[in-house]
């Protein structure tokens, strides 16, 4: 099973993500997931960069991504240079969404995967100048996500049996979709 996953990650990542490509076969997001992400993005209390929901079929569920733009200007030290900003992005696959909301009947599936990513933005992990670093799985991270989308949930008023079954559910509808 471990294998089948870890080749299924492989392939994807090899053979059909680019930053470039992500960018290109971006779509606005449904009515109903702008609203969704709105909520969740005032709950989590987020007051960083604006970060832009974006409907895009080539990613396998969610993914959070910042696209680099570079402006000449001064470091902290005062030195002038190339300097980064970031613009963000929370990517989503409609058809995962409606496939994990069918499967599930359970709201806080749904919204604990675009709040992960959210937590992605809130703890700075996309902020990075090489776009190719991005598909690094760190477990670290992945876990400060949860924590995060954890938080996010509870304060929209999900119980700890919500949260238990929507990571419960989620899981077993990844193994069973893999």
């Amino acid at each position: 099973m471990l294998k089948r996953i870890s080749f299924l990650i492989c392939f994807l990542v090899s053979t059909s993500f680019s930053q470039f490509d992500l960018f290109m076969s971006n779509f606005p997001p449904s009515k109903l997931a702008k609203q969704e992400f709105d909520t969740l993005l005032k709950v989590s209390g987020y007051n960083g960069p604006k970060i832009e929901l974006m409907a895009n079929y080539n990613v396998p569920n969610a993914l959070a991504i910042s696209r680099p733009r570079p402006f000449w200007g001064r470091d902290q030290f005062g030195y002038p240079g190339w300097q980064y900003s970031y613009d963000r992005y929370i990517l989503y696959n409609p058809n995962f969404f409606t496939q994990v909301e069918f499967a599930t009947s359970n709201r806080f599936v749904g919204l604990s995967i675009l709040s992960h990513e959210i937590g992605h933005h809130l703890c700075n992990h996309t902020d990075q100048v090489d776009p190719y670093n991005v598909f690094k799985f760190n477990w670290d991270k992945e876990i400060e996500a949860d924590s995060c989308s954890g938080y996010i949930l509870a304060k929209m008023g999900a119980t700890k049996n919500d949260l238990f079954i929507a990571q419960k559910q989620m899981f077993m509808f990844n193994d069973n979709y893999s």
